[in-house]
């Protein structure tokens, strides 16, 4: 950072030597889910989602004045298990096999049908 004198508009400050501190590759191509930093699909916007809450929950906290001594360990601890949960999740399911794992316990355990009738007119159905 260089300050030249003064001019028109007060000091003029002129900042060199800025560079971004990481630059991240976020897509792999067209049709490939997202990954940043090892985390798939939407995996990102839980831990996004999930980092909004503790922001909130901390400040909520805070503004309740919970002692700070209590109030980190607590946040970073929430934090940290959040990021674990997330990799784990994205490692174990995958972009959508969190949303598939899911969706299976909707399903019924058997269909049960009290006469043929069902089957009898789909096959008419292909007849015609």
């Amino acid at each position: 950072m260089r300050v030249f004198g003064c001019g028109s508009n007060g000091f003029e400050v002129f900042f060199w030597h800025l560079k971004m501190a990481s630059v991240y590759q976020i897509n792999h191509g067209v049709s490939r889910p997202i990954v940043v930093k090892g985390l798939k699909g939407y995996y990102v916007g839980i831990l996004a989602v999930g980092l909004l809450v503790l922001l909130l929950l901390f400040v909520s906290l805070y503004l309740l004045d919970v002692p700070l001594g209590m109030l980190f360990p607590m946040i970073v601890a929430l934090t940290m298990a959040l990021i674990y949960l997330c990799r784990f999740l994205s490692q174990k399911f995958g972009p959508q096999g969190l949303m598939k794992f899911l969706a299976r316990g909707n399903l019924p355990k058997a269909i049960t049908l009290s006469s043929r009738q069902t089957f009898l007119s789909l096959s008419k159905r292909r007849a015609i």
